[in-house]
């Protein structure tokens, strides 16, 4: 059975606190304990789409008009690689041969997992990034802009 707290107020942190003292420790099976920040909503991911759609409608990329799940991966790719190097690292894409060795192939960028801090730094990727494209980007994307302003005042202060 998994059990989840979310610390939304003092009481519900002396409540994992609680459980977490009354848990058994045992290095054969021991529990395993994961603290992780929400994963971004379906209207926020919604709301990312939207950006995206505005992305792949207004800018040609190498070219060429690319689908909104391309450039998903092209502003996910950006968003990984700031934050990686806000914290001093160092993030490359890996490429692969396909399966035929005919091509090689970028290894997917997925967002399906990023929390609300890099679902933040991604809409802000693609905001600046459509700025400098000239892109106008419609009423929801201006939405996910705003809620990714409320996000970067609130994740500042995590570590």
């Amino acid at each position: 059975m998994i059990k989840e707290f979310r610390l939304t107020h003092e009481l519900a942190r002396n409540i994992a606190i609680a459980v977490i003292n009354q848990l058994p420790v045992d290095s054969k099976h021991p529990l395993r304990i994961v603290i992780d920040e929400e994963k971004r909503s379906n209207r926020q991911n919604s709301l990312m789409w939207a950006m995206m759609t505005d992305l792949s409608n207004q800018v040609n990329w190498c070219g060429k008009k690319r689908p909104k799940e391309t450039w998903k991966t092209l502003v996910g790719f950006q968003a990984l690689k700031e934050i990686a190097e806000d914290d001093g690292k160092e993030f490359t894409a890996e490429y692969i041969q396909s399966l035929d060795k005919s091509t090689l192939l970028s290894v997917d960028v997925s967002t399906s997992k990023m929390n609300k801090k890099i679902f933040s730094k991604l809409i802000f990727v693609a905001q600046k990034f459509g700025a400098e494209e000239g892109v106008i980007f419609g009423d929801e994307a201006y939405e996910a802009i705003k809620l990714a302003e409320q996000y970067k005042d609130q994740l500042s202060k995590v570590a």
